[in-house]
């Protein structure tokens, strides 16, 4: 055989060359280590190191529960009832929980919504194939339509909406007592059948049902109250930050907890098609009330 001689170019070309590194698999993060502690996104560098262990771990659902206050009073429309202008609606805080299903094991972040130059990074986290969990998906939908985020989610599924669901034809005691109190026209009783009713199928409501804890049940009205009083330069205590946590985890544990009821019932296949209905409608019903909210405004001015 002849053998074949390089041109001395080539030759001090290929000594050139740097030895090829072995390959290794990239390391999985430790759950256990990450679910230790709620990592607070402010920065863009901690939103995608965050996003960038996600998308190594097995996750199996995400929770996410926001917290936002209004640039407007709200207006009283009687009975206990109040509406606020969705188009004063400022973002605080995206507080969310990773379940990870074979250690059962919880991940808990939270991003600062203050911080617009974090939104990219939350438009790819929603994009992630997984159940995305929420306790009455209207208030995150509206809350990410006011970032400019188009919430297009690729699996959704709403506790509020089973457990109303769930309710349903089960003779709850605020059902009886609310078709008791329109048959003989008693407004204040069926206004107070009303309340039962929002307080057994609130995410609070909905924990005591199932036996699952919330570490700041009992201060969830002042906490979220501190949400609405927030200063716009001022930083978020770390009571805040743990209680935004604690709702998307118990909005997670939730979850969990009610698919057993949800299967018994045979309800699960039409919660899924149910709650992107509703969610769609709502959609609609938010785009036109803004718009034409808005023309009254301008027509006024």
């Amino acid at each position: 055989m002849t053998a074949i001689s390089l041109l001395p170019e080539f030759a001090e070309a290929i000594k050139g060359l740097r030895e090829p590194e072995p390959w290794t698999l990239p390391i999985r993060p430790n759950p256990a280590r990450l679910s230790e502690q709620i990592r607070l996104i402010e920065k863009l560098d901690q939103g995608e190191a965050l996003l960038a262990q996600l998308n190594r771990l097995p996750i199996a659902a995400i929770a996410i529960d926001t917290e936002f206050q209004f640039a407007s009073d709200p207006v009283d429309l009687g009975r206990g009832r109040s509406w606020q202008d969705p188009t004063t609606l400022q973002p605080l805080i995206l507080s969310g929980a990773a379940w990870i299903a074979d250690s059962d094991t919880v991940v808990s972040f939270a991003f600062d919504l203050r911080r617009r130059e974090l939104v990219p990074t939350i438009e790819r986290l929603l994009r992630l194939r997984v159940m995305f969990v929420a306790h009455f998906f209207n208030a995150e939908f509206k809350t990410l339509w006011s970032l400019g985020i188009e919430p297009v989610l690729p699996q959704i599924y709403d506790t509020w909406v089973a457990a109303r669901a769930l309710t349903l034809g089960r003779g709850h005691r605020s059902i009886d007592l609310l078709a008791g109190a329109r048959a003989i026209e008693d407004f204040a009783a069926a206004e107070e059948a009303r309340r039962m009713l929002v307080g057994h199928l609130s995410l609070i409501g909905q924990c005591a049902v199932y036996g699952i804890e919330h570490r700041f049940a009992a201060a969830k009205d002042m906490l979220r109250g501190s949400f609405l009083a927030q200063r716009p330069d001022e930083p978020f205590s770390s009571l805040q930050i743990e209680y935004a946590a604690a709702d998307a985890e118990a909005t997670m544990r939730l979850y969990l907890a009610q698919q057993r009821d949800v299967i018994a019932a045979g309800l699960y296949p039409h919660l899924m098609q149910a709650v992107a209905e509703r969610l769609m409608t709502e959609c609609f019903q938010y785009a036109c009330g803004i718009s034409v909210y808005t023309s009254l405004k301008f027509v006024r001015s």
